[in-house]
């Protein structure tokens, strides 16, 4: 055996750290009578805490990929919608009137800010701002009293949100 090297059992028994082994097992030399059987069992409180912590491990992995999955999915739905977006412009004017009807309470709108490039496909009836930190197929309807967030992330967590219920 390597010098400091502790078998895993040995470990789990004695409390060792494979780091740091003890010194007899680097000085005595390893006879091949000196061994435990393989088939010798382990105390029932060490495997019961074995198992816990692999439980444990294995529910850590389970959230982090369904934290991964999701942002991955996420990640895949922006590009494919930004692709689209390039070959066809988004209906701000459309995007802006479901927008107000989900918010009927909401007062009328002053006005609605887009990106310049989406300026010439709006038709509303109140004025229209070109926004630059805006991306090309978000909005947002300005109102007295705040604002509606119609940004193409926001609708697509929304439609997320829809699908994970």
């Amino acid at each position: 055996m390597p010098d400091g090297f502790v078998p895993l059992r040995q470990w789990f028994l004695d409390g060792r750290t494979p780091i740091e082994p003890s010194v007899e097992m680097q000085t005595e030399p390893e006879v091949p009578g000196d061994r435990e059987p393989a088939s010798a069992a382990m105390p029932d409180d060490l495997e019961d805490d074995v198992c816990a912590r692999v439980r444990r491990f294995r529910a850590m992995l389970d959230d982090a990929l369904d934290r991964t999955l999701s942002m991955l999915l996420r990640e895949i739905a922006i590009d494919i919608v930004g692709r689209e977006l390039q070959l066809a412009p988004a209906d701000i004017s459309r995007i802006v009137e479901e927008a107000r009807k989900r918010h009927v309470f909401a007062e009328p709108p002053v006005a609605v800010r887009v990106h310049p490039r989406d300026l010439a496909q709006c038709t509303l009836d109140v004025p229209v701002v070109g926004d630059l930190q805006l991306r090309p197929g978000d909005a947002e309807i300005q109102l007295r009293s705040g604002s509606i967030d119609a940004r193409l992330g926001v609708r697509l967590e929304r439609l997320f949100e829809r699908i994970v219920s």
